[in-house]
């Protein structure tokens, strides 16, 4: 896991809105030079954020809607989001939405849920893909980094603390710059030598392979393992499997450096789901599925969401 973590708190000013501040954060200090918390790398992350929301700006459904900086600390504001973390929802319904426990070779999504999980999909590349558009890599991405709201179970991407980007205004480029990212990564795991993958350079190609891991997630509810060690390559088929029903065939592409855009993931996404028997409705919804109905109104709004690493 990340070294570097992050808490969305309610803002005590205002309760329509939440404030994103790292773990180290003493509550009730504001922004003074002798504060210690300040000083802490994790905080030039959260102002990154704030510039890459500023750097965007405009609004998208599937990025977490941005409401300025909180004039104590200077992080991020974001609307006060419903729901809690893709991970920590998946991680409370998990005997619900799954057919076996965590870890189990032949964890995957119940039946009823699976669509929800191909919604999830075509929402993070909803979201990744507004970011691309406006010159912005994403860097790092996992199921902490995305929101659900209640009731329709949307999801949206919050925070750019690993994002890379220059702001061309101020003339002041941001590096993805995340220390400790997990073993399975696509700065030592990617094998296609002509994606241009560097061992410190976040792109387009990791920020798919990202996102093929994200779905993994998704369908498997665990993160997956590295066959070898860090830095030699795979084989195609040492390659964590999961079925083409659950999108392994995308997600293998994604590890293996095989697409170039997320259009190009879309496409085969979709071509998935219609032969599953699915139209999508505008760019990331299937139609005729209702998420809402799911968990029987069972889902209640919290103070405060953990959100892990962003």
């Amino acid at each position: 896991m990340l070294e570097n973590h992050f808490l969305l708190i309610a803002n005590t000013m205002d309760a329509d809105t939440a404030v994103m501040v790292p773990e180290c954060y003493e509550s009730g200090f504001c922004r003074v030079a002798d504060t210690p918390w300040y000083e802490s790398p994790c905080v030039e992350r959260c102002v990154k954020t704030c510039a890459a929301y500023e750097f965007i700006g405009e609004q998208h459904p599937r990025i977490a809607r941005y409401a300025g900086r909180d004039p104590w600390t200077d992080m991020p504001l974001f609307e006060r989001p419903s729901g809690p973390s893709v991970e920590e929802f998946t991680r409370e319904h998990h005997e619900l939405m799954y057919t076996e426990q965590r870890d189990e070779p032949n964890c995957r999504p119940q039946k009823q849920y699976l669509p929800l999980m191909y919604q999830w999909a075509l929402q993070a590349l909803s979201a990744v893909s507004f970011c691309h558009k406006h010159n912005v890599i994403v860097g790092l991405f996992e199921t902490e980094n995305f929101l659900v709201s209640f009731p329709d179970l949307s999801i949206s991407m919050i925070g750019f603390v690993a994002a890379k980007f220059t702001d061309g205004k101020a003339d002041t480029p941001y590096e993805s710059d995340i220390n400790g990212f997990p073993s399975f990564n696509p700065f030592d795991l990617c094998v296609n030598e002509g994606a241009g993958v560097d061992a410190e350079e976040a792109t387009i190609t990791t920020d798919l392979f990202i996102l093929g891991t994200f779905i993994y997630v998704l369908m498997t509810d665990t993160a997956p393992d590295s066959p070898l060690d860090e830095g030699e390559d795979i084989p195609g088929e040492k390659w964590p499997h999961i079925e083409r029903e659950y999108l392994g065939e995308v997600v293998t592409k994604c590890w293996e450096c095989r697409y170039q855009s997320v259009q190009e993931v879309r496409h085969d996404i979709v071509e998935i789901l219609q032969h599953e028997g699915w139209e999508i409705e505008g760019h990331d919804t299937l139609k005729g599925f209702d998420a809402s109905g799911l968990f029987g109104g069972q889902l209640l709004q919290r103070e405060h969401y953990y959100l892990g690493p962003l």
